[in-house]
């Protein structure tokens, strides 16, 4: 891992917080202050007062986790586009590997105990831990380990991708976009137990029988840690069990 952690070092050099602008600034401190005229427009027209708290008019309100006007992005400690926090960054490293598929009786707990302490597994499981219900969207999480409007970075201090309103790696607006760069140069068999589209697995053949299959018996998805896209979560083809895994670790 010290070979990556030289390489990734000078990519971090061309990255930096400066990297959280990305094309999407411009867009954000538009809608803001966009926002902004609607509110200043309905007083003008003679309207009646918005109700209840008003993103983009800076001033924290009900419950609204910061405010600062047109001034509201998407860059690392601006105040998201929908006021609910500011962005912070946060990391998502590996965990150490394991011998075997065999999870139970707690398939959640096992993997989060491979992580760093303060670290979670981005893995599902049941109603365990879920993303979401519906593709695409944030629906119906439970213990999920992702946050929305977070920049999260790779151990080399890359930015990896800064999640908007869904809170999954890749996805905005509704589809998968190609992360910026990738979680890890180390190489294992990532598992997640999750769909790209942040749903969970749930065909047998996918998670070794519910984490119960070892020595070749079922197969698995996995995913690829040294790549940016869709693969990073789901290879195409699937393992067969008995071998050795590991686990995607997101900082809380």
């Amino acid at each position: 891992m010290g070979g990556s952690s030289a390489m990734g070092g000078s990519s971090a050099g061309e990255a930096g917080v400066g990297v959280a602008t990305g094309g999407n600034g411009g867009k954000a401190t538009q809608d803001a202050g966009q926002g902004g005229q609607s509110d200043g427009g309905a007083a003008q027209d003679g309207g009646a007062a918005p109700s209840g708290p008003v993103c983009g008019n800076g001033k924290v309100e009900g419950n609204e986790g910061c405010d600062d006007g047109a001034r509201n992005g998407v860059t690392v400690l601006a105040c998201a586009p929908d006021c609910s926090r500011r962005i912070e960054i946060k990391h998502i490293v590996i965990s150490e590997p394991m011998n075997k598929e065999t999870l139970r009786p707690d398939p959640v707990t096992t993997a989060d105990g491979t992580c760093p302490t303060g670290y979670k597994a981005l893995f599902a499981f049941g109603t365990d831990r879920r993303a979401t219900t519906v593709p695409f969207e944030t629906a119906n999480p439970i213990d999920w380990v992702l946050r929305p409007w977070t920049y999260y970075y790779n151990a080399y201090e890359n930015p990896i991708w800064l999640t908007h309103d869904v809170a999954f790696l890749g996805i905005k607006d509704g589809a998968f976009f190609e992360l910026e760069n990738y979680i890890t140069t180390v190489t294992y068999v990532y598992v997640s137990n999750l769909n790209v589209d942040g749903t969970t697995l749930t065909q047998a053949e996918d998670n070794c029988e519910g984490w119960t299959a070892t020595n070749s018996r079922g197969t698995k998805r996995y995913g690829n840690s040294n790549t940016t896209d869709e693969s990073y979560l789901i290879y195409p083809s699937t393992l067969s069990c008995g071998y050795q895994i590991a686990f995607y670790c997101v900082e809380q």
